[in-house]
């Protein structure tokens, strides 16, 4: 699931129902931030912020989960 919020510039992707989670900035790409689940650890998302201003085939290399972009 992912909601894009045009006034912030920012995509939240969910695996499954979203669930309280802890982020991850990733070592590559600014701003893209990787969740994992609070209670198993489990990569359960992803945010990436300016989404608009961010490289799209980079985001698909970094993010470890089928993502259809809006």
């Amino acid at each position: 699931m992912t909601t894009y919020d045009e006034d912030a510039d920012v995509l939240y992707i969910s695996i499954g129902a979203p669930r309280p989670s802890y982020a991850r900035e990733d070592s590559e790409v600014e701003c893209l931030n990787l969740l994992y689940a609070v209670n198993d650890g489990n990569l359960c998302g992803a945010t990436v912020v300016w989404y608009s201003e961010q490289d799209k085939d980079q985001l698909r290399r970094r993010i470890p989960f089928e993502v259809k972009f809006p």
